[in-house]
């Protein structure tokens, strides 16, 4: 199972952490924290949503001044475009 350690948070209280997937595998997220203070019993990772791939372009985002969602409602959004865009890309 994934781990998480935070490093910050969005300007609306959502926990942004880095998760870890494998051995030198991780990325950076957001976790909604409207749904983890109304259910104790959820599972974080239920409620976490991807920003970027990883620290590196976290990083370099946030350094150029690039786009970043500004919580887990927007970075699940974004999350959505990227998968229809995939989905597009994927089909003949």
């Amino acid at each position: 199972m994934p781990s998480m350690v935070p490093i910050g948070s969005a300007r609306n209280g959502d926990p942004l952490v880095i998760r870890v997937i494998g051995e030198k595998e991780y990325e950076v997220g957001l976790v909604s924290h409207d749904q983890l203070w109304g259910n104790p019993d959820l599972e974080a990772g239920r409620a976490y949503v991807r920003v970027t791939s990883s620290l590196e372009e976290f990083l370099v985002r946030s350094a150029e001044g690039m786009y970043l969602p500004i919580d887990y409602y927007a970075a699940k959004d974004l999350a959505e475009v990227r998968a229809s865009i995939a989905a597009n890309l994927a089909s003949p």
